[in-house]
């Protein structure tokens, strides 16, 4: 199943840290995420994750909307 990320967004204390993202990420794939620090890798991952839910747009696991 695939991963697919629409619109979203998350912030800290008013600050984006991820903005806008919308991408899908295909099963039996390796995927990475690059950038410098403190841009939102962790997270976007953390999202993935369902460790933080996301404050815009909406995260599908299979077509199915991901719930924190």
């Amino acid at each position: 199943m695939s991963f697919e990320l629409q619109g979203v967004g998350f912030s800290f204390d008013g600050k984006n840290v991820v903005d806008g993202v919308s991408l899908d990420l295909a099963p039996g794939k390796f995927h990475g995420v690059v950038g410098p620090n403190g841009c939102g890798k962790t997270t976007m991952v953390d999202l993935l994750c369902r460790f933080r839910a996301p404050q815009r747009g909406r995260i599908l696991y299979g077509g199915t909307t991901l719930a924190a």
